[in-house]
């Protein structure tokens, strides 16, 4: 598992605690408070849903890249034919994924 993906699962299975990760390999997690540390397969199950997600936060964040100042602008004259509208729904249905 990657060191940044270990992290955003503890932050998501341990909301508001606070833990220490270093490491090159293996993570080496240090827990702050009264943080209980979640089982390996806890873990690995997050990470995986995780995974599952980046595609679609992939494909918002080339969509929304798509939105310049020209296909704002377009869109508020009123001669975009819908182009930001179709886009928007795009990034809809995307978030609808997560």
């Amino acid at each position: 598992m990657k060191h940044s993906r270990v992290a955003e699962a503890l932050v998501s299975l341990c909301p508001g605690k606070e833990f220490t990760l270093w490491g090159d390999d293996t993570a080496t997690i240090v827990i702050h408070d009264d943080m209980v540390l979640p089982s390996d397969a806890e873990l690995q199950a997050e990470c995986d849903r995780l995974d599952a997600r980046q595609p679609a936060l992939d494909e918002i964040v080339r969509l929304e890249g798509e939105i310049t100042p020209r296909r704002v602008r377009e869109a508020i004259l009123g001669t975009d034919n819908n182009w930001l509208s179709n886009q928007e729904a795009l990034i809809a249905a995307e978030r609808a994924k997560l």
